[in-house]
């Protein structure tokens, strides 16, 4: 009986049970959140006009959005040009990322540019694959000035010139000037036949458009200031030559082209016994020569000069005037005796032309005559035909200008000034009163007696 009732029970009890563990509900399931999302970069660079004497620059910020590169161009053209220095960045933003730079190729214009790390990582390749950052269109590029030290200098090689165009290798200018080239005049550098803008800094690959028609075997790449009006050439004036130390930065190199002999020649009077050539083309190293008129040909030399390859300009001869005749003949040699000595009678004899005729060319000379109370003074080379001269109150000087650069005639004291004389050009001024009077060439001389300079003494008559 009570066996029975205690397994009614434990029936119960577990149906009880059974109930119980159908009514308690299912545990929710739950879904894991999103990852938090980051914020987007957005690619910048901020940097600032700094010092680079160091050989590094300081980039104050740079934000990078994926792993690349900060990158140093110089300025070209107005534009980035080749990078001289780069570091890597990672994905964020960096304060203060230093970059060595390379100063010998540093322009004082530089440009800080975000590039990618898109080909092998950790090696930069531009020009290649890692390519600069942009923001829509625009490239993540920051100009900024630089300053550090510079010692002006030219590199230039020898070169074939006949398209009318030199190529500098290189120009360091520690201020925005003028990269020149010069004809070779007597072996120094005379007239500019080309130039062109370089900045502060490095100048990579410069090219010089050149009058071909003026060009001689020997030019002188040279580098000069801008100081007259911005970015227009004035020299003479102005735009002197830059010095390192007290020599001007100024390399000499060969140049080839294609070369017509030929002699141009105007009739003149003689200044200070010489006869000036307008124009020699010679094809190689020689001479050129005054012959005098024997019955309307060529006859004896009174005088003769050297010429270089190429076109000589305005040279200057002196002649044996007392044996000159009223038609002369500038006639081109060869040198090809002993080297640099005048041989003719002899292995100096005459070049002709690509139809046989002798290259020369007949002139007159006329008679020069200073006028009744004037003193003619030439200007030959780089001086003044006579230093000093003594002439009574009222003469008149005349300055003739017979050389191959320009000169001027300036006052010491600032009472006269002839501007800028050029070949066959004069200027005159008559002194009223006694006294001493210095004066020089801007271009080649300076007040109080300085190199190319003369004095004129006036006295009571």
């Amino acid at each position: 009986m009570i066996n029975s009732r205690i397994g009614a029970l434990l029936g119960g009890l577990a149906l009880l049970l059974a109930g119980c563990a159908q009514a308690t509900p299912a545990a929710p399931t739950v879904e894991p959140l999103p990852p938090a999302e980051q914020p987007e970069l957005t690619p910048s660079v901020t940097v600032s006009d700094q010092d680079a004497s160091g050989g590094t620059v300081t980039i104050g910020e740079v934000i990078a959005a994926e792993p690349g590169w900060l990158a140093i161009h110089i300025t070209k053209n107005g534009a980035p040009g080749p990078v001289i220095g780069k570091a890597q960045v990672s994905v964020g933003a960096h304060e203060n990322v230093e970059v060595e730079i390379n100063l010998a190729q540093a322009t004082g214009q530089l440009f800080a540019m975000l590039h990618l790390d898109a080909g092998a990582v950790g090696e930069y390749e531009f020009p290649g694959p890692d390519v600069p950052v942009s923001a829509g269109e625009q490239l993540i590029n920051v100009p900024f000035n630089a300053t550090f030290p510079i010692e002006p200098s030219v590199a230039v090689s020898d070169q074939d010139v006949s398209e009318g165009n030199v190529s500098i290798e290189s120009v360091m200018a520690a201020a925005p000037g003028w990269l020149a080239i010069h004809v070779s005049k007597g072996g120094a550098p005379g007239p500019v036949i080309g130039q062109t803008p370089v900045i502060v800094g490095y100048n990579p690959d410069v090219g010089v458009a050149i009058d071909l028609s003026q060009a001689t075997g020997q030019l002188f790449a040279m580098l000069h200031l801008d100081e007259g009006t911005v970015g227009v050439y004035e020299f003479p004036g102005a735009d002197g030559p830059v010095f390192a130390g007290e020599a001007p930065v100024n390399v000499p190199f060969n140049a080839t082209f294609a070369v017509t002999p030929a002699v141009t020649v105007s009739d003149q009077a003689a200044a200070e016994g010489t006869v000036t050539i307008d124009k020699v083309s010679a094809a190689e190293a020689g001479w050129i020569a005054i012959h005098t008129d024997a019955s309307g040909s060529p006859g004896p030399v009174i005088g003769f000069a050297p010429v270089g390859v190429g076109h000589n300009q305005n040279v200057v001869v002196e002649i044996f005037e007392a044996q000159a005749t009223p038609i002369l003949y500038a006639m081109l040699h060869v040198d090809a005796g002993v080297i640099g000595e005048y041989n003719f009678p002899g292995d100096d004899v005459p070049i002709f032309d690509a139809g046989g005729y002798v290259v020369m060319t007949p002139f007159k000379l006329l008679a020069g005559e200073a006028s009744a109370g004037e003193v003619v003074i030439s200007i030959v080379g780089v001086s003044f035909g006579e230093k000093q001269v003594t002439v009574p109150v009222g003469t008149t000087i005349k300055w003739v200008h017979s050389a191959a650069v320009p000169h001027t005639v300036t006052s010491d004291d600032g009472l006269f000034d002839s501007g800028v004389l050029n070949n066959g050009g004069s200027f005159s001024y008559t002194f009223e009163e006694a006294g001493t009077f210095g004066y020089y060439c801007r271009f080649h001389g300076g007040p109080g007696g300085a190199a190319m300079s003369g004095v004129v003494i006036v006295e009571e008559s």
